[in-house]
Formats: structure tokens, sequence, C-alpha cells
């Protein structure tokens, strides 16, 4: 049977990755409005146990759309360069072709509607995503619940799970993002969250911030695919490799 038009993060594809990343069964999975999600039980810091759900979602965004961080603006100014254009052209390029792949997917809390936090507060920017979630955790500013829906109360209680722990940025990016988080790149990714993409200098460092976490990924998900064969939590593990080894291809072109 022929699979219906999804967005990528919610593909058939997409799910074997999330089933190797986060050690998902099959009968974990459920539906709704045509997406699929698992619901995950936390004990509370400051109360009883408490559900949250998670979907799919995309975490560099190198759409055409509007807005600094939308791939026509990069454009524009990448041509600026007066040398070497067509190398971080290239980039950009690569980018824009690895969007939407294994390696740039991840689930996110979909209880309290924090995708659409990370869409309104910097225009679907990883790094400013990134800054607001710390913005909370270390000075209890809560920019990141502006967006939240009725279910904010429970997202917050989901974040305070990380809150006390001795580096929660980190811990939290571990645990969703499924990266080493040792290599330095959480703190640059926070301190770029506030800087405009708005000068050839900026929108190469964040295609270089997509660059390094993919190839993150790739480390995580290579190191994790045996694993999940002896769980037989894969059904695709043979695509997945495949789909690696495209992806590590392509890096190769990066300048």
């Amino acid at each position: 049977m022929k699979e219906e038009k999804k967005e990528f993060d919610d593909s058939d594809l997409a799910w074997e990755v999330y089933k190797i990343l986060y050690n998902i069964k099959d009968e974990d999975i459920k539906c709704d409005n045509n997406r699929r999600f698992i619901t995950k039980t936390f004990k509370g810091t400051e109360s009883g146990s408490f559900d949250i759900d998670f979907a799919g979602e995309t975490m560099f965004n190198f759409s055409k759309g509007f807005g600094y961080s939308r791939v026509e603006k990069m454009k524009s100014l990448l041509d600026e360069i007066p040398i070497d254009k067509e190398k971080y052209n290239n980039n950009l390029n690569i980018c824009e072709s690895l969007m939407k792949s294994i390696v740039n997917i991840s689930l996110i809390p979909k209880t309290g509607n924090m995708q659409l936090a990370k869409q309104g507060i910097g225009n679907d920017r990883l790094d400013t995503f990134l800054w607001a979630v710390n913005e909370y955790f270390d000075n209890d500013i809560e920019i990141i619940f502006n967006h939240s829906s009725v279910n904010g109360k429970l997202l917050k209680a989901y974040l305070n799970i990380f809150k006390y722990e001795e580096t929660p940025i980190n811990e939290f990016c571990s645990t969703l993002y499924c990266f080493n988080t040792n290599t330095g790149l959480v703190d640059e990714l926070i301190e770029f969250g506030t800087v405009a993409l708005d000068s050839p200098t900026n929108v190469m460092k964040y295609m270089t911030f997509a660059y390094r976490m993919w190839r993150l990924k790739i480390q995580v998900l290579e190191s994790r695919i045996e694993k999940s064969k002896q769980l037989k939590l894969c059904n695709n593990v043979d695509d997945i490799s495949n789909e690696i080894g495209k992806i590590k291809k392509e890096l190769e072109g990066w300048y």
C-alpha cells in the first residue's frame, strides 16, 4: 500500500529512526489527526506522575519562507560575499538537501505545543529555541511558555525534570536530540541564539552549526543501530544504514 504523503519528520522512515534513538516499540506508537506520537510517563519533581506526548520535529529549518532563518534570505546574504561565494552556496544547498533527512529530526513534546514555541520564538531556529529553554533553566525567564497550549503546566513539569540537574540544558539536549553534549556545541548554539542571521558571516556560522550537529547524529545512529537489531526495535536497519551512507557522502562535499 502506498504511504500517504506526510511531513518527513512523521514519515515511516523517520519513525524507524525514532525507534533507534529513543528505544520505541511499534506498540508504543499512536496516531492523532494523521500524525504519530508516543506517550511517556514521568515522575514530577513537585507532584505525582504525569504524561507527555512526543511527536516528530525538524531540527534545523532551511525551507523556503519568510524571515532571516529562511533560505531565500540566506542566499541573498551569501551572494554579497566577494570571493568564494560558490563554496558557501554549495554548503547552503547541502543544508537544503539534508533538511528532510534522518540526521535532522528528533522528537519534541507535543503536550504543551513546544514545537509552536520553537516556531514562534525564533522563526523555527534551533539555536534560539535552546536559548529560550536555557533562559528558563538558568534565569526562570518563561519565554519558552509564551506559545504553550492549555497543557503548558505539564510542559513546565517536564522541563523541571531537567531544571535541577547540574547542567540542565545539556541533559535536555542529550535526552531530546540524542547527541554528545560534551563537544561545546550546545553552549555555542545558546550564545548564538540571539544573533540575527543578517550577514554572510552569521549565515555561514549557522550553517556550520547544522553541519556539526548532523555529524554528531551520524555517530549516534551508527552506534545504536547494532543494539536496535538485537532488541528488534527497527524494521528497516539496512535502509537507515544506506541513508547514513548517502548523507556522509553528501557531507564530504562541505567546504
